[in-house]
């Protein structure tokens, strides 16, 4: 089926080959040697009928000539020809249109003068063959064996035989050598109009039944409609590629005009079969997709008499969004069929949004309001239909890796272009539908396919408006700014998709390493579109984009134990400092002469007004990050005991509570009392709240160079293009500990970012490049001072 294609061009030939006469039997005609067939085409069989101009002249003829001829066979009353005869039939063939043999002895004696002076022609008819082109609605273009008739009565063509016997019925007639078939002829159908498929003829002869307006008779049974549908499952894949404008056109066009629900469903599992044998079975995928883009266009129908610019339009994006839930609800389906679905689900989807948009430039409707472009009756198909699918991708992940992949890829396509046509609200709706559906712990796949959606609809070109970067006064007082700098419930819902983005890629900081790398890519990837996107490179509008990443300061320096300063660590008989650089030795002194109590902070509520318990921790070796803190086991035990609170690592006591994260051995939690908010007499915050997700532990596990360069690379976008006023508005909210851990970051920042020469980033690569085989080759190497065994070595053992 590689070299089939859909049939672009209009052609509508047939070809005619008369094979074979025998006339050794016939008894009328005494001179029937010299045989001669005429074909010609009629519409009629009337008495004055004539022949439709549509044969294909031979050189020196006209391009269409009435009538063709084969050649004679001299002295013979049995001639076989070898002669092609082409025809242009016509668009419309009805049940009158027929091909007429006409059958003449031509007389080679015509040199008596007595002949030519009488005007006696040259040619005798001795006989005509006729053949309907419709035989029960369908082409004839079987080889037919014909009998032939001695003359040609007006109305021939009502000549039925009877049966038993019986003789015919219609006008009399004469046959030769008592009807018996005689006359052997052949055809060949070449043409873009008419299928020899036979199921797919039912189709089309079908669908132009329900189709005709004005509806003149009666409608088929829904039955029969339905049996019709079923029996289409099994046109050969042939007719299928050739004539697949055609087929989609016509069960689109019929799945708007219905109104049954089970013609809809059989509708849409035949569409569902075929693009499962384009796909699977011929491999030509590519058919669907340039339907999809350059044939697909199916106008509205009214529903109930409405007129077409109505609500009341039954379309192929509602239609489809009708019975999709039905069909393909686990309580009312089989497994092949939504095993299917899923992987053409693609398709499925461009084909509702191209729908939704030829419908909102049809009907006016795209100069209206979001809110109004479509009755609400639409938008709760929809959401049924995700609440329907989403659950497959959990249930069937393991089962079918490539088709619930696919299947959430055609969810996140559909969603981020629904925001070019929908009421952003809404979509947001369905955004949450779909993320609800996971959470911490998931499964590495499930994982993947969460970022995979997040990445997809963080790629929408007006991803900026949809956030609502709305200027930010840093006049404001707390709480009202406080709230735009974490992850609070207001941030996340006036900046619905840089709230979302983040809250995951914070969740992810928790995951393993390639989680981590999938979420912290998106961000990097995303931020560096906006610095180089042309549209906002205006004054002003990047600090606006940098405010919706503001929470990502916070969320780095809740994680700031985790990042690796990149130097070995040197232990001291008893206070060990451990410097990042030389530049921040100012603050490392200042730390070991005062307790800093850290502020990395998850929490599960607003920002706190007041800290009356606060956790800090003591190390008996301190991290340059963390403050020296004394070291006690009597708050361990008494969580073993019960007497004291702890969840997830986090005292529960109070919901402002903070803690640190416990990163050596011999940590212990200490509660400490504070009668106010302040530290050094500014207040303090949680600057990355989760609004989603609940307290997790804290890792202490380090992050790999490439994910620390990706989340220090993400921290100074925000840092490089936010405002002075709102740099200074944040830092009045930092306590003097998340003050000295920012510039440890941009100290972090120097470190990994400095440039260690040509030489050194050549060697890091190829040491990157052949890690595994420096792995292996180490594990085969044998132990030290043993010579290896050679050949020699070996023979002497096998001698020995």
């Amino acid at each position: 089926e590689q070299h089939l294609h859909p049939y672009a061009t209009f052609v509508h030939h047939m070809y005619v080959y008369p094979l074979h006469l025998n006339y050794d039997s016939q008894k009328i005609f005494s001179r029937a040697r010299n045989i001669a067939v005429i074909v010609e085409l009629r519409d009629s069989d009337t008495a004055d009928a004539k022949s439709v101009e549509c044969i294909y002249g031979r050189p020196g003829q006209e391009t269409l000539v009435s009538q063709q001829s084969c050649p004679v066979l001299h002295h013979s009353t049995a001639p076989t020809w070898y002669e092609e005869i082409k025809l242009r039939l016509p668009l419309r063939i009805t049940a009158q249109h027929h091909l007429l043999f006409s059958f003449f002895h031509v007389s080679c004696n015509i040199a008596k003068k007595k002949d030519l002076a009488s005007g006696t022609s040259a040619e005798t008819p001795v006989g005509y063959a006729w053949l309907p082109l419709l035989a029960k609605g369908k082409m004839n273009i079987e080889e037919q064996c014909l009998a032939v008739a001695a003359s040609l009565p007006v109305g021939y063509l009502s000549i039925q035989p009877l049966g038993l016997g019986k003789g015919n019925s219609g006008p009399d007639i004469q046959w030769i050598d008592n009807q018996r078939p005689i006359f052997t002829v052949g055809f060949r159908l070449d043409s873009t109009v008419i299928t020899t498929d036979q199921h797919l003829h039912n189709l089309f002869v079908h669908a132009e039944r329900l189709l005709e307006q004005p509806k003149t008779a009666a409608q088929p049974a829904e039955s029969e409609t339905c049996k019709i549908l079923k029996a289409a499952h099994a046109i050969h894949i042939s007719s299928l590629i050739s004539f697949l404008p055609t087929i989609l056109n016509q069960l689109f066009t019929l799945l708007v005009a219905t109104s049954s629900e089970e013609i809809g469903l059989n509708i849409i599992r035949l569409l569902v079969n075929v693009f499962h044998m384009l796909a699977e079975e011929a491999k030509r995928k590519e058919l669907l997709t340039s339907y999809v883009r350059y044939v697909f266009r199916i106008e509205g129908f009214p529903v109930n008499g409405c007129s077409p610019t109505s609500q009341q339009v039954a379309t192929v994006h509602g239609e489809l969004c009708r019975h999709l839930p039905t069909l393909l609800h686990p309580n009312n389906t089989d497994f092949l069929l939504v095993n299917k679905f899923m992987k053409f689900s693609g398709v499925f989807f461009d084909i509702i949004i191209k729908s939704m948009g030829q419908f909102l430039l049809s009907t006016g409707r795209i100069k209206m309001q979001r809110n109004e472009r479509f009755p609400k009756e639409y938008s709760t198909r929809i959401e049924s239909l995700f609440h329907v699918l989403i659950p497959y991708l959990n249930s069937r992940h393991k089962d079918l890796p490539m088709e619930t992949e696919q299947l959430n890829q055609s969810l996140a396509v559909f969603v981020k272009r629904c925001l070019s046509f929908m009421d952003r609200g809404f979509v947001f709706r369905l955004m949450r539908i779909y993320m609800d559906r996971w959470g911490p712990g998931d499964s590495r796949i499930l994982q993947e396919y969460k970022f995979a959606f997040i990445r997809e609809i963080c790629s929408h070109e007006h991803y900026i408006p949809l956030n609502l970067p709305f200027l930010l006064s840093p006049n404001n007082r707390p709480p009202d700014l406080l709230q735009q700098f974490c992850l609070s419930e207001d941030f996340c819902r006036q900046h619905f998709l840089a709230g979302l983005l983040l809250q995951d890629v914070k969740s992810s900081l928790n995951e393993i390493s390639h989680i981590r790398k999938l979420g912290l890519t998106i961000l990097k990837d995303l931020l560096a579109k906006h610095d180089l996107d042309d549209r906002y490179q205006n004054k002003g509008q990047l600090s606006r984009i940098a405010l919706l990443y503001v929470p990502w300061l916070g969320i780095v320096l809740e994680n700031i134990n985790r990042i690796s300063d990149g130097l070995e660590k040197k232990k001291h008989d008893s206070v060990g400092t451990n410097r990042i650089s030389c530049s921040s030795s100012y603050v490392f002194a200042r730390e070991s002469t005062t307790t800093v109590i850290p502020s990395t902070v998850t929490s599960q509520t607003s920002t706190p007004k007041s800290r009356s318990n606060r956790v800090t921790l003591h190390l008996d070796y301190p991290s340059p990050i963390r403050s020296s803190l004394h070291l006690k086991d009597t708050s361990f035990l008494s969580a073993i005991a019960g007497q004291t609170s702890l969840s997830n690592g986090h005292s529960t006591t109070s919901l402002n509570s903070d803690c640190s994260t416990l990163s050596h051995d011999g940590t212990v939690v200490i509660r400490h009392s504070e009668t106010n908010g302040t530290s050094g007499g500014r207040p303090s915050h949680a600057r990355s709240i989760s609004v989603t997700q609940p307290t997790m532990i804290q890792r202490t596990d380090k992050f790999t160079p490439a994910e620390t360069k990706d989340m220090l690379i993400s921290f100074l976008f925000v840092v490089k293009h936010l405002s002075p006023d709102h740099m200074l508005a944040w830092w009045h909210n930092c306590t003097e500990s998340e003050t000295v851990q920012f510039f440890t970051v941009l100290d972090l920042s120097l470190l990994y970012f400095r440039y260690v020469g040509k030489k050194n980033i050549q060697v890091q690569g190829e040491i990157g490049n052949d890690a595994k085989s420096s792995k292996s080759a180490k594990a085969s190497t044998l132990p030290a001072r043993m010579m290896p065994p050679n050949s020699e070595s070996a023979n002497s053992f096998d001698s020995g």
